[in-house]
């Protein structure tokens, strides 16, 4: 069904976006490393589709704090772009951030500043993540 929802698109539209979605849980309070869960969804058919996923997993993430999974909130629906997170993992640390970008380049890059800023004396140890994209879904070649 879902690959005859996106063919239909594709065959009225000429080309079909493909939907994606960020959900991210953190906790924001005095304790530091309290965690952060994410959870995302691309390539799908709807909006919808990707933001139910994308809070799926970030509320059901194996090893992540309890805390950190029931604050999460989709933070972004994106369509044929890329999007990225970056931390700083030193034990006790902050610094966290995520983006969205044309390109996991682009994504990553601005994902690492926004760790930085958030890092504070700190901010060195920042390093990009994950950066996945949801492509643009070329139109079908032509019958024959």
């Amino acid at each position: 069904m879902r690959t005859a929802l996106l063919a239909a698109a594709i065959a009225l539209t000429g080309t079909a976006a493909a939907h994606g979605a960020l959900a991210i849980g953190m906790v924001d309070n005095d304790k530091k490393n309290a965690g952060v869960s994410l959870g995302w969804g691309t390539e799908y058919a709807t909006p919808e589709g990707a933001a139910a996923d994308a809070l799926k997993w970030c509320r059901n993430s194996p090893g992540m704090k309890q805390e950190a999974m029931d604050a999460c909130r989709l933070v972004v629906s994106f369509s044929g772009a890329c999007f990225a997170t970056a931390f700083n993992r030193t034990p006790k640390a902050s610094g966290f951030g995520w983006a969205v970008g044309p390109t996991k380049e682009a994504a990553s890059a601005s994902a690492l500043a926004s760790c930085r800023d958030s890092a504070g004396a700190q901010a060195d140890l920042c390093t990009p993540d994950l950066a996945e994209c949801d492509p643009v879904v070329p139109p079908p070649p032509p019958p024959g």
